[in-house]
This record gives structure tokens, C-alpha cells and sequence, in this order.
């Protein structure tokens, strides 16, 4: 080996070192973020876990009691008298039920846990029917 050869081997020698001290800092780095990340992960599902309990707890389905006020109320009207009926929401019951049984059938709206598609119809058509001369509600 010839004494002009070493200065170049001692640099490539340091080049090596830095370029592993670089790598060993990128990598650091890395472990670093990639913990940091996993943190953020395990927060946010810890998160989004206490809004879905706090969500059912307040929204619980069986808060309303099941009444049959309502559709007592349309079918005793439906028998009485056709011309008061079409006086509160504008149309005959016959009319009336043919409606319902379209929506039902073609499957516009359904029945839920407590209104029926004749109490959704029955205030549809009374809100949509108000004027200054019939103010039911």
C-alpha cells in the first residue's frame, strides 16, 4: 500500500461512518414517529369508541312509551262522518286509505316502532293543509 492510498481509504472509511451514523438517525427517527403514530391510532379509537357508548346510552329507542293514542285517533275518525274528515285533511277516507295502501305497497314509507303510515299521511296532509282559515295545530 502506498502512503498516497490512505487518505482516500480514512475518507471513504468516515463516508461509511457518517452515511451509518445518517442511516441510524433516519431509523431512529422512524421508530420514533412510528410510535407516536400508534399513539394517535390507539387515542382516536378510544375516542370514537366513548362517542358510540355515549351515542346509545342517549339515544336509547326505548325512552318513548308505545302508545295507540294516534292510530286509535285516525281510525275512529276514518269511520265517523266522510265530510268532517275531508274537512281536516282535504281528502275522503276512502281516498285517504287507497293512498296509504299505494305508499304501503309500493313501499314510499313504512310503518315504524310507534307512527303508522295513516298518522305520517294524517300530519303530512293537516301541516300541509293549514291556512289562515284552518288552524288545526
Amino acid at each position: 500500500m502506498s502512503h498516497s492510498d490512505m487518505p482516500q481509504d480514512n475518507d471513504s472509511d468516515m463516508d461509511e461512518i457518517e452515511e451509518d451514523e445518517s442511516r441510524e438517525d433516519m431509523y431512529r427517527h422512524i421508530r420514533y414517529l412510528f410510535v407516536v403514530i400508534q399513539t394517535a391510532i390507539y387515542m382516536l379509537s378510544l375516542h370514537v369508541v366513548n362517542m358510540h357508548q355515549n351515542r346509545v346510552n342517549r339515544y336509547s329507542l326505548a325512552r318513548r312509551p308505545k302508545t295507540r293514542d294516534g292510530y286509535d285517533y285516525i281510525h275512529k275518525i276514518l269511520k265517523e262522518d266522510p265530510k268532517d274528515f275531508r274537512d281536516i285533511y282535504r281528502m275522503y277516507p276512502d281516498v285517504f286509505l287507497k293512498l296509504c295502501h299505494i305508499i304501503r305497497e309500493k313501499q314510499l314509507l313504512a310503518d315504524t316502532r310507534y307512527v303508522s303510515i295513516e298518522e305520517m299521511l294524517a300530519t303530512f296532509l293537516v301541516i300541509v293543509g293549514q291556512n289562515n282559515r284552518f288552524g288545526y295545530l
